[in-house]
């Protein structure tokens, strides 16, 4: 992936694009390909529906030894 960035980078230097648009385009289309899979898991995707739903997508709490107590 790194090669691959590089030659962003290089195209971008040499079509005299100020910042990194392909190079930022490229990285959320990998995170969103990431995120994608784990709402695949049942479980991954329980925890980051509560991430998402959390104010400033942060949670606390404390463990349990039983989910149901």
């Amino acid at each position: 992936m790194i090669d691959f960035v590089r030659w962003l980078a290089a195209i971008e230097r040499f079509q005299g694009i100020s910042g990194d648009p392909y190079q930022t385009n490229y990285s959320e289309a990998l995170k969103q390909g990431m995120r994608d899979s784990l709402e695949e898991n049942p479980l991954a995707a329980a925890i980051l529906e509560l991430i998402d739903e959390a104010p400033k997508g942060q949670w606390s709490g404390r463990p349990r030894s039983c989910w149901m107590c």
